[in-house]
């Protein structure tokens, strides 16, 4: 794979990136399985933190109180992606507070919630922490972004990956997982992806 490709991950203050607004961005620059780069960024958000997003991240309003403002970070944030393709978890929602509607599809992106979705149709939960546990995936810290954006980055070299296999292939699904996957889920993956059948 001599594509690079950008994962990131967005945390915010709620579920509108109109209303809302950023607390934290975090992105991993990668190419194959080489990491060439990482950002990561606490935004001043200029709003209260509410209480279920503090405890759900840990990111509290005396951390943000002193952070760069969000416009400077969404520089530094779009200058790092430059060109590349981007892969997120639910990306839509991360992209949109990266550009207007109108130039949203700048970016290529690689949704690992879809395509985890498409080869994973029986798994119990689609949410990035579980598919982490699931696949064995490193993931410290669960809702911090970076530490989202590199689970991100995991997932789907490895739906990718196990896209690409053939019967021979050493790479398979942690024991005790093959039931989350299907023979067409993985056809659909790869059509997906960019994978020859």
């Amino acid at each position: 794979m001599d594509r690079t490709f950008v994962a990131l991950d967005l945390e915010t203050t709620g579920l509108s990136p109109r209303l809302d607004r950023m607390i934290e961005v975090g992105a991993v620059r990668f190419r194959g399985n080489e990491v060439l780069g990482t950002f990561q960024s606490l935004v001043r958000p200029e709003v209260a933190i509410p209480r279920a997003v503090q405890e759900l991240t840990g990111i509290r309003d005396a951390d943000v109180a002193m952070a760069q403002h969000p416009e400077r970070v969404l520089e530094e944030l779009i200058d790092f992606v430059g060109d590349s393709a981007v892969v997120a978890h639910s990306g839509t929602f991360d992209l949109s507070f990266l550009s207007d509607p109108e130039t949203e599809s700048r970016y290529q992106l690689f949704d690992t919630l879809d395509l985890a979705r498409i080869m994973l149709p029986c798994a119990p939960s689609h949410s990035l922490p579980h598919l982490s546990r699931q696949l064995g995936l490193a993931h410290p810290h669960p809702h911090r972004a970076l530490s989202d954006a590199d689970a991100a980055r995991q997932l789907f070299l490895y739906l990718r990956q196990y896209a690409s296999c053939s019967s021979t292939c050493s790479v398979s699904p942690p024991s005790g997982r093959t039931r989350f996957m299907t023979s067409s889920s993985t056809s659909r993956l790869r059509a997906r992806v960019g994978v020859p059948a």
